[in-house]
């Protein structure tokens, strides 16, 4: 009789550890978070150099020429977009004539993170949030004049 008992605490203690193991690490939890959503595909579009004057006691002071980058995040967004650029460009074209010619502007020596930001702002406006996903500045050419 003690042997039976010392053979059914042993295998219980087997099976209690197999239990365990199994709750542990084969077990797939319940609360477990659910696959990460696939990376979006960016996309972008190359804006052509948009000559913005800046006019100084009723002459021209100095001109820049900006090339744009748009980047997007759907090919659906792109599209809406490339439908209505004229739109955006003559946004883009107001923006900057207003902001290039104030003093703060020449004084932080036309800061490219202040002017990103402010057509960043533009695009939102225009095209709604979230549908231009960047606008990144691909190059500045400043000619001055004196």
């Amino acid at each position: 009789m003690k042997k039976l008992l010392l053979i059914l605490i042993l295998l219980l203690l087997l099976g209690g550890g197999a239990g365990a193991a199994w709750w542990f690490y084969l077990r797939k939890p319940d609360n477990a978070a659910p696959p990460p959503p696939p990376a979006p595909t960016l996309t972008k579009v190359d804006l052509e150099a948009l000559p913005v004057s800046v006019i100084k006691g009723s002459r021209v002071a100095r001109v820049f020429y900006l090339k744009l980058t748009l980047i997007f995040d759907s090919p659906k967004k792109q599209d809406k977009v490339e439908k209505i650029m004229p739109r955006l460009l003559d946004g883009f074209c107001v923006e900057l004539h207003e902001l290039l010619a104030r003093k703060l502007m020449e004084e932080s020596d036309y800061n490219n993170d202040l002017i990103t930001l402010r057509l960043q702002e533009v695009a939102d406006r225009l095209m709604g949030p979230g549908t231009v996903t960047k606008v990144s500045i691909s190059g500045i050419d400043r000619q001055e004049f004196k």
